[in-house]
């Protein structure tokens, strides 16, 4: 799996609506707000593309302010298929439309001309999102194509040959949609990238990552390690693991000498990102991480840390409600980037954070850790475990 920016010929022929959008929200704010553990190492424009473990992309325009969202398959037409075209739009606007339901709008129209790419696109609001990616799954991987060869032909060549393309524009629920199009989309065979990559890291709720991935970007100072968080989990678990580990990494790393350092733990997966005083304190650093995670492997957290790492959570989100309260015309208008969309999710997600027994929590450090770390780890097991040594 990998991330890929468009740029080139491809920015060129971007259809007016979404070039306007795109320019109106920097791509830096938006890796910033939803994604900040991947980076760029060139200017790009505001649109970041997702492979996939099947291959199919994902496209996301940067206005996360929108209320709307676009969820939109390309397919790739070959120059001898372009008479098919209008045959393929009337059957796709038929097909739409049959299916519609309120306050969906489908359109059926060739994006890009010059590539020869057909677009199926339907425009919606991001709480409709689940029926419009439910619909467009059903359109492409159920065509049920009227008996017509050209088409039938189609059908064999872009679909059974895997040049399709999702594409989501606009606001929503990240998390959602890949949990979305990875379920719905699981038996589609594979596709071809339509670009040039420019850089390979693990997207979110990457399957091909099974163990932990160590990531030495480009800043001599810093090191990372990904791990992939399973869609079972839910938002609390989630948030609490990320707060442990933070906690347990702090805490054994600040106290040896000579390590000048700051730890960062980004969302929505666990990406472990440690600034370094120097290139030298790397291995020192890497190996202080191990111990943390087999810690949490062995669930040796006590109840004591855990119920200290809830009360710092409950506090953390009680300073935003107080913050969003005083002002709720700003918090509705920032609802549509936030993570949380209203004063009942903040006191709802408080409540299951209070309710979170230790031995609950211990149990899901446990199961996560186990999953990446060695499976034979155990307290008297002995050697290296699975975390990838500095090269």
């Amino acid at each position: 799996m990998s991330l890929t920016f468009f740029k080139g010929h491809w920015q060129g022929t971007i259809a007016e609506d979404s070039r306007n959008a795109i320019k109106s929200t920097p791509v830096a704010h938006f890796l910033e707000t939803s994604t900040s553990f991947l980076e760029s190492r060139e200017p790009v424009s505001g649109i970041k593309k997702f492979q996939l473990p099947n291959d199919l992309h994902i496209l996301m325009n940067a206005n996360l302010r929108s209320r709307e969202m676009i969820v939109r398959a390309d397919f790739l037409i070959k120059n001898d298929q372009r008479l098919l075209v209008d045959k393929l739009v009337e059957y796709y606007n038929n097909k739409l439309s049959q299916e519609g339901k309120k306050n969906i709008n489908f359109t059926c129209k060739i994006k890009y001309p010059d590539w020869n790419i057909l677009s199926i696109e339907i425009v919606t609001e991001p709480s409709h999102v689940n029926e419009a990616i439910d619909l467009l799954s059903d359109v492409i991987k159920n065509p049920n194509f009227p008996e017509d060869d050209d088409l039938r032909n189609f059908k064999r060549e872009s679909l059974v040959g895997g040049n399709g393309v999702i594409t989501i524009f606009g606001s929503g629920e990240i998390d959602l949609i890949y949990a979305k199009l990875k379920s719905g989309f699981q038996d589609l065979p594979a596709g071809q990238p339509l670009v040039s990559r420019l850089i390979s890291k693990p997207p979110v709720g990457s399957t091909q990552f099974q163990k932990p991935t160590l990531i030495l970007p480009d800043n001599s100072n810093k090191l990372q390690f990904y791990f992939p968080m399973p869609f079972s989990l839910d938002d609390v678990t989630r948030q609490l693991i990320r707060k442990a580990v933070r906690s347990e990494a702090y805490g054994n790393v600040r106290d040896k000498n000579g390590l000048a350092y700051r730890v960062e733990i980004s969302q929505p997966d666990l990406l472990i990102t440690i600034h370094t005083d120097s290139d030298r304190n790397r291995e020192k650093v890497v190996q202080i991480l191990r111990n943390v995670f087999r810690s949490l492997a062995l669930g040796s957290i006590t109840d004591d840390e855990i119920e200290a790492i809830k009360q710092q959570i409950i506090n953390e989100m009680t300073v935003k409600i107080n913050a969003k309260t005083r002002n709720l015309k700003t918090w509705v208008a920032q609802c549509a980037q936030d993570e949380l969309l209203g004063y009942e999710s903040y006191q709802q997600r408080i409540h299951q954070i209070q309710a979170a027994r230790p031995q609950q929590i211990r149990e899901a450090l446990k199961k996560f850790f186990v999953l990446y770390l060695d499976t034979k780890l155990a307290p008297e097991a002995k050697g290296e475990d699975t975390i990838p040594q500095i090269p």
